[in-house]
């Protein structure tokens, strides 16, 4: 479903295309809104793995990521047989949380967008946690090359790490 994963080191930003399969679309022939969220997980699960958030940091670790809100902003339908470009990036980050952007395009036009907030999470404690020292780092250096990206203005409500929880 995957078709290729790209990271821009340069950007900060995290791209893969996805193949949108038969299954994900509703009578009308285009996607249906809940698959447009399981596209962009996938999105997800990419900037997790170029950040080093996968199979081997769990099992080692003991750690991932848990979702704590996230917030979709559908543009324009997307018709069955395509294939759709998918970005992440991480706008703001503190010492458990990220708050990531998606764009979501088709045909170099952007189709949806969609704002998540993810906390580190200690699978065995059951509690959220401070992400380890040198994922620290590679989220930071994510984070810093895409500051020099335009500001990301959300769509919908606005979120943010000073905003999450209080």
């Amino acid at each position: 479903m995957v078709d290729a994963i790209a990271i821009h080191v340069e950007s900060g930003v995290v791209t893969c295309r996805v193949a949108i399969p038969p299954a994900w679309l509703g009578r009308d022939g285009t996607l249906a809104p809940a698959f447009y969220t399981a596209a962009f997980d996938l999105g997800i699960d990419a900037l997790k793995q170029a950040l080093g958030i996968d199979e081997a940091y769990r099992r080692e670790q003991g750690r991932s990521t848990v979702a704590l809100e996230a917030h979709l902003r559908i543009r324009r339908p997307v018709p069955g047989d395509s294939s759709v470009a998918l970005s992440a990036r991480i706008v703001d980050c503190d010492a458990k949380r990220l708050h990531v952007a998606q764009e979501m395009t088709l045909d170099g036009a952007v189709v949806a967008l969609r704002e998540s907030m993810t906390i580190s999470f200690d699978l065995a404690a059951r509690r959220s946690c401070a992400f380890g020292e040198e994922l620290a780092a590679r989220i930071e250096s994510f984070h810093d090359a895409q500051r020099r990206l335009p500001g990301w203005h959300g769509e919908a409500h606005l979120l943010g790490v000073g905003r999450v929880g209080g």
